[in-house]
């Protein structure tokens, strides 16, 4: 990737920035990469948040909002008031200084594309969802609102510069909104590995008391992951396979799950020990015979798949669009997003070791050969490949 030291980007994060999940999680790593290769990154974000800790990139915040403490995943009215401050902000930035490209990440678009009426920047779209889906999806009788986002969606589209979607199937849908405009699928890359083992790192093995197969799985608890569905599949197989089930993460929906395993059959089989730091993961994947994604909707990709590939384990996952478009029966345990699908699946891996040592070895092999950091760093780098000469002449 070839550095531009006098080219100047704004990129604008719409979430709460840095926090330890999904889109800003990638946002940090696009930051690094693109820092690394020598331009000039400032990132505009919400108030909330902790320092990235990026090495010469400036992070430039809204006003803290009164009352809104928390902005949780998705559209929510504390997003939409904190979208309406990021506006402003954006204006004020964009008049007191000047930046070759905008590169606008989620509904920031809109943000990015309304003052270039009176600005002049490349705008490159970090698509990390379809908006106008996720509202269907949500509230499937609003789907007039969806509706007029599709058309939204569209003309923005066709009026960037340069669209990096997250996975295959947002490229689908820009390419069929927006056939003219250019764009290169911006996967995700697991989390930098430390060199070290943190000394307070989290013992799988002692947690679950238990000699038999751990099955791990990271993430949020929200619906659409699937963690009940796991729980149900952990109901119908027989305790004495000896299998234990560790999820770690949290969300709104922990406090209900946790009371599930504890007043059911899963206690002292299925163990939640929190949340974890971030840097944490790789050591804590290495620890698990078999990893879990039992998503049962959507089309992103999650990013804890591309670590779990990363990590050599055998991989559990149901055969939605999700994991498809990314992984296959080479790679991945494809299963039915149904419990007792994941129950048979899960049995299977618990009874062939030579089959998880199969999976796991594919696996790795997946990771080095298309998710690299070395690769995401060329995925961003094809939307900033134009002569500079023209984005100088432009920004004037």
């Amino acid at each position: 990737m070839k550095g531009r030291p006098a080219f100047s980007i704004l990129l604008v994060a719409p979430h709460p920035f840095f926090t330890e999940r999904g889109t800003p999680i990638a946002v940090r790593e696009a930051a690094m990469l693109l820092n690394e290769a020598g331009f000039k990154v400032t990132i505009l974000t919400f108030h909330l948040g902790d320092a990235p800790g990026i090495p010469g990139v400036e992070v430039l915040r809204i006003p803290r909002i009164p009352g809104i403490k928390k902005i949780g995943i998705g559209f929510s009215p504390a997003k939409l008031v904190a979208d309406a401050f990021l506006f402003v902000k954006l204006g004020w930035v964009l008049l007191r200084k000047k930046y070759h490209a905008v590169h606008a990440v989620e509904e920031s678009v809109f943000l990015a594309w309304f003052w270039r009426i009176f600005f002049r920047y490349r705008l490159v779209y970090d698509m990390d969802s379809c908006m106008s889906d996720q509202i269907v999806e949500k509230w499937p009788k609003a789907h007039w609102i969806g509706k007029v986002l599709r058309r939204g969606e569209q003309f923005v589209m066709r009026r960037v510069d340069f669209i990096l979607p997250v996975c295959p199937a947002l490229a689908d849908t820009c390419r069929e909104l927006a056939p003219k405009t250019p764009l290169a699928v911006l996967h995700d890359v697991p989390p930098p590995q430390p060199e070290s083992k943190p000394k307070d790192l989290l013992n799988l093995r002692e947690l679950v008391g238990s000699a038999g197969p751990v099955a791990l799985y990271v993430g949020n608890f929200e619906g659409y992951q699937g963690v009940d569905l796991l729980l149900e599949a952990m109901e119908k197989i027989d305790p004495a396979s000896g299998l234990r089930l560790v999820l770690i993460g949290g969300g709104e929906n922990a406090e209900g799950i946790r009371d599930r395993v504890e007043s059911g059959c899963l206690a002292g089989r299925v163990f939640l020990p929190g949340s974890q730091p971030l840097e944490y993961l790789p050591f804590l994947l290495d620890q698990a015979d078999i990893l879990v994604s039992p998503r049962i909707k959507g089309v992103n990709t999650p990013m804890k798949v591309y670590a779990y590939l990363r990590s050599g384990r055998s991989i559990l996952a149901t055969r939605i669009l999700s994991h498809t478009q990314v992984v296959n029966e080479d790679q991945t345990y494809l299963v039915e997003p149904t419990s007792t699908a994941i129950a048979e699946g899960l049995e299977c891996l618990t009874n062939d070791p030579a089959l998880r040592d199969r999976l796991g070895e594919s696996a790795r092999f997946l990771s080095k050969d298309r998710f690299s950091r070395e690769r995401l760093g060329e995925q961003i780098a094809s939307a900033y490949d134009f002569p500079l000469a023209d984005a100088v002449d432009e920004s004037q």
